[in-house]
């Protein structure tokens, strides 16, 4: 399974067990944009992307990458906060951002055995009002080894004979 396959699985399980408020973790295909997807989303949700990764070699073969993970949070705007608004309107309004605190909170450092701890890097808004959404944007980045398997590689066997001499055999035989 490749890096992205198993990152996108053991996310969404981390994050139900950490912070179930979010009911909805899917890859970032654009979605968001079209007016359909409001009606097979729940609310809130994160959207999952990769959008750059660079590589180092390890070995021949082997690579070091180093990743960017952009999630993007999107909320329902429900209340106003406004400053003329009453308290309990304006911290409805804000609680957004108590639950974007929480995600971080529980990925900041989270890391798995193929993957380094995960650091976030930078978080921005997006304005989409006419979609009824807040849109939060984070990105953290994390590094993981890239093992590529040789197709043409054959399995052989070494044994030392007591005389000192190397002596190859095949595991086929």
């Amino acid at each position: 399974m490749s890096f992205y396959e198993q990152f996108i699985l053991d996310l969404q399980a981390h994050v139900k067990v950490t912070v179930p408020e979010f009911r909805f973790i899917d890859q970032n295909l654009g979605q968001w944009g079209d007016e359909n997807f409001r009606t097979s989303v729940s609310f809130p949700a994160i959207l999952v992307d990769f959008p750059s990764t660079t590589y180092s070699e390890i070995s021949s073969g082997s690579q070091l990458g180093l990743t960017n993970i952009e999630l993007t949070l999107l909320f329902q705007t429900a209340s106003q906060s406004y400053n003329l608004a009453q308290d309990a309107v304006k911290i409805k309004a804000l609680d957004y951002y108590k639950l974007e605190a929480k995600l971080v909170a529980n990925l900041q450092n989270w890391s798995k055995d193929y993957f380094q701890g995960l650091i976030r890097v930078n978080a921005q808004s997006k304005n989409r009002n006419e979609l009824g959404l807040r849109i939060r944007e984070l990105n953290f980045t994390t590094e993981f080894e890239e093992y590529l398997e040789d197709e043409t590689a054959e399995e052989v066997e070494f044994t030392i004979a007591i005389n000192g001499q190397i002596q190859q055999t095949n595991p086929a035989d």
